[in-house]
């Protein structure tokens, strides 16, 4: 992928943006969040999955400090099933941490899949299709699956992870923007988060307003204009608009 982002960075260091939306992988935000931190640019760096990899904070160096990315899961996370998963990891591959959330997604889809077979009426595919498009409420490490009467995009939260130095650090769970707004499917754990202003925590939903209760600065830098559900919901907790 591109490594050199400085032409659309000195545009947008320009516009002086509050956020800097960076969608890509971390092979590619790394080096990102170095060159924006070079140019001088101030703006919270904010992401998604594709960030999960330590190699983003050798990259990124102290650009990507501070930044926030939303993830299916995070091994910080003190619900039993991920600490059930990360035992079974540990001892399978000698004592390690998944690298990525891939191993968790790939633990979630084996055992929602054998949930399945159990409540199948019998073992054949139709079968066993029809107890997948079943499944309510199965309590997975990246959060609890419901695919009953979904049609196939089931609903989920998004975790909001931290970066820091020493790693990416577990913020909460927030509802998707429009859950949060009628106030409920949430989390107790999503009582106070980060805010990317100097620190400061605040309510998120005590105002049924974004996370700041205000809108943003703009411009807002966006450097794709594709974004995935949970994307939107970061964007939304963070600079109180839907996006």
């Amino acid at each position: 992928g591109q490594k050199d982002f400085k032409g659309q960075l000195t545009n947008i260091k320009a516009k002086n943006p509050e956020g800097l939306f960076c969608s890509g992988y971390f092979t590619e935000v790394g080096p990102l969040a170095k060159q924006a931190k070079d140019l001088g640019i101030k703006a919270t760096l904010l992401g998604g999955d594709g960030w999960d990899s330590q190699t983003i904070i050798t990259a990124g160096g102290d650009g990507i400090i501070g930044g926030y990315f939303c993830n299916h899961y995070n091994d910080k996370d003190t619900r039993p099933q991920v600490k059930t998963f990360l035992e079974h990891w540990a001892k399978e591959y000698n004592n390690t941490k998944p690298g990525t959330t891939m191993g968790a997604l790939g633990y979630d889809a084996m055992m929602v899949t054998l949930d399945a077979i159990k409540r199948a009426k019998s073992l054949d595919s139709k079968a066993i299709m029809e107890a997948l498009e079943d499944t309510d409420k199965f309590p997975a490490v990246s959060g609890d699956i419901t695919l009953k009467g979904m049609k196939g995009t089931p609903p989920k939260r998004a975790l909001v992870v931290q970066v820091t130095k020493d790693g990416f650090v577990f913020d909460a769970w927030h509802a998707r923007p429009d859950d949060a707004r009628r106030g409920d499917h949430r989390d107790p754990r999503a009582s106070r988060r980060a805010s990317p202003r100097a620190g400061r925590r605040c309510w998120d939903g005590q105002r049924g307003r974004g996370a700041l209760g205000r809108a943003p600065r703009e411009p807002f830098a966006i450097n794709n204009e594709s974004l995935s559900p949970a994307s939107a919901v970061l964007l939304w907790q963070f600079y109180g608009r839907e996006i």
